[in-house]
């Protein structure tokens, strides 16, 4: 079972210009404005298939250290390791994974059984939670193959934070912060009561 190394992860080879990321080829260097803006121009279905592609080696990278060698399909290894380790470990680990690529620091809070992932200092503000929220969600149906959803939940300032839920809360979710409930007040109802923990 390895544990994320920041020195170890990102490497630059002048010699051929590449930028590569835990030993992979191939990564490019570009201003998140300019990531940003090509996304959002591209469309709903653009900006969430790049979160997948982003999310989904993150998701991958963190099951991959978080598992032991052995036999049986890496996959199914990957996703017995993270639903064994526990939340704190696998938010390290992909907090991580989300400072690599340049997107803010990752944190979670417990509101009784709902997560709510907060991601603090993206460089793409507020714009950016859509792709934020995509990247996440990516990360996490990789990590364990869930189908559960991130909708963004609450922007202020420099913090995001994002619900995880099941597909059959996501509608109540939104209708209910669009009407104007609390954020807070939505996560207690759906899920425990009080502060998180």
């Amino acid at each position: 079972m390895g544990e994320f190394d920041p020195a170890a992860a990102v490497t630059f080879d002048m010699a051929f210009g590449h930028v590569h990321l835990d030993g992979a080829p191939n990564r490019v260097l570009v201003p998140a404005k300019t990531l940003l803006e090509l996304a959002l121009a591209a469309g709903e279905d653009a900006l969430a298939d790049l979160g997948h592609a982003l999310g989904e080696p993150m998701g991958r990278r963190v099951g991959t250290r978080l598992s032991e060698e052995g036999d049986g399909d890496p996959a199914e290894r990957r996703m017995r390791a993270v639903r064994g380790a526990s939340l704190e470990k696998v938010v390290t680990e992909l907090s991580g994974e989300l400072a690599l690529a340049g997107l803010g620091a990752l944190s979670a809070e417990r509101w009784g059984r709902a997560i709510v992932w907060v991601v603090d200092q993206s460089p793409c503000g507020e714009d950016g939670d859509p792709l934020l929220a995509h990247i996440l969600q990516a990360a996490l149906r990789a990590m364990v193959d869930s189908p559960a959803r991130l909708v963004p939940l609450q922007r202020e300032g420099v913090r995001a934070r994002f619900l995880v839920v099941s597909g059959a809360a996501v509608q109540d979710v939104r209708a209910r912060l669009a009407k104007g409930d609390h954020w807070a007040t939505v996560v207690a109802a759906l899920h425990g009561k009080g502060e998180p923990s």
